[in-house]
């Protein structure tokens, strides 16, 4: 699955593959017309169409069964089952994951595990089921780990330290975001790490430690201000307001 950056570039790609699917149509190429419906379908969450999105798997889904291509099967059920989740439809979400799942695991695809495992736990944060959410991503850890994939190994360990943040075990879930920021760092994602900066300082304001939190934001402040990104700027000034007034410094 191919990633791009703008609407435009998104809407372009969507013209693109509109064009894909009429053509391995033409030709009679199923093979090439469920991953072009496939693609086709990921492009429209980027376009806020999540509706549209499920048309287009659906069609890549059925096409996929046909050809008996498990491996596409299974990353179109983890794509549809976000796109559902996304839409509020979290029991869908949870049976379409949880088929993707069967057909990861019948394929030996480790990696796929885990994401669909790290989906899994997303969903059930939503459905407001923590511990469940958090028993998907201690099985998507060791997976992800193996594959070494740093990028999953990072969303699964900072999904985590967002459950344990809900559940109020501040210690958990500091040493989760901790661990992701050694992970960004190695990625090379400025972004992220100013939002993990960020995180890990909210941390310590709740956990009353208003000095550390200041430290953590005027850190994550500075790389907000580097990628000229004013919503983290604003947020980081916002939460370092909170915390000089938790340490009752008013100047």
């Amino acid at each position: 699955q191919a990633y791009v950056s703008s609407p435009n570039q998104m809407e372009k790609a969507r013209d693109y593959l509109t064009q894909a699917v009429a053509l391995a149509r033409a030709i009679e190429d199923t093979s090439l017309e469920a991953l072009s419906l496939f693609y086709l379908g990921n492009t429209y969450p980027a376009l806020g169409e999540r509706k549209r999105a499920l048309e287009y798997y659906e069609q890549a889904l059925t096409q996929f069964e046909v050809n008996g291509d498990l491996v596409n099967q299974s990353l179109v059920l983890t794509d549809q089952a976000a796109a559902r989740s996304d839409l509020q439809e979290h029991q869908t979400a949870v049976e379409d994951f949880n088929r993707a799942l069967s057909l990861a695991r019948s394929v030996g695809d480790r990696a796929q595990v885990a994401r669909i495992h790290n989906g899994l736990g997303i969903t059930y944060q939503d459905l407001g089921d923590v511990p469940m959410a958090l028993e998907h991503f201690s099985q998507a850890l060791p997976l992800s780990r193996s594959t070494g994939n740093l990028q999953l190994e990072y969303m699964v360990i900072n999904n985590a330290g967002i459950a344990y943040k809900q559940l109020g075990d501040y210690r958990r879930a500091l040493d989760s975001y901790q661990q992701s920021l050694v992970l960004v760092k190695k990625l090379g994602n400025r972004s992220n790490e100013a939002q993990l900066l960020n995180n890990i300082g909210n941390i310590y304001r709740a956990e009353g430690q208003s000095e550390l939190s200041v430290a953590s934001y005027e850190q994550a402040l500075s790389m907000f201000r580097f990628l000229k990104a004013q919503p983290g700027e604003a947020m980081a000034l916002n939460n370092m307001g909170a915390a000089y007034y938790q340490l009752g410094d008013y100047q």
